[in-house]
């Protein structure tokens, strides 16, 4: 069904391309050109967006982002781009977007965007852009800005219950 997903966002993206070639939206391309580059194929722009998606923990742990935050900004990009297209949406300015939702989501207001952006050595050229796509993250994600469960809370849940389990069946009391 993902994959299904994907590659309707990857077949609309596609058509709003070629749309807009049509309609002279697009800048024209050059005309001395050896050869024109095909669009990429779903495949390659999902690996595109997974190239991105590994690296944002990584700019999580440039800022100094908590694991919550860094969990939350990795469910929004997959989820983003589960019914989006990298075609239509920059995977880069996505990752940056996500992250400073996710900071605001999980109330980690050290991290601005601005700060974010200066932390990965990026101008503020890219600002306006990153920001503009806050809506269209919201959009994609339904506006579900809750992610539970959080990875360290289960696994803390799950170690405690089986340090319990562990003692009931060795006999052995928890003191």
């Amino acid at each position: 069904a993902l994959q299904r997903a994907r590659q309707a966002a990857h077949a609309c993206a596609l058509q709003g391309l070629r749309s807009a070639t049509a309609e002279g939206l697009l800048p024209p391309r050059a005309s001395g050109r050896a050869k024109e580059k095909a669009p990429p194929d779903a495949e390659q722009a999902s690996r595109y967006a997974l190239f991105y998606a590994q690296q944002l923990p990584k700019l999580c742990g440039f800022c100094g982002a908590p694991p919550e935050a860094r969990w939350t900004a990795i469910v929004f990009f997959r989820r983003f781009f589960a019914l989006r297209s990298p075609l239509e949406f920059n995977p880069m300015h996505l990752m940056f977007a996500a992250m400073h939702l996710a900071c605001k989501v999980e109330e980690f207001h050290e991290i601005t965007l601005d700060s974010l952006l200066k932390t990965a050595d990026f101008s503020g050229a890219i600002r306006g852009r990153v920001a503009a796509l806050e809506l269209p993250l919201l959009e994609a994600i339904g506006f579900s800005l809750l992610v539970e469960p959080k990875p360290d809370t289960a696994l803390r849940v799950l170690a405690a219950d089986l340090r319990q389990l562990l003692q009931q069946q060795l006999g052995v009391d928890g003191a």
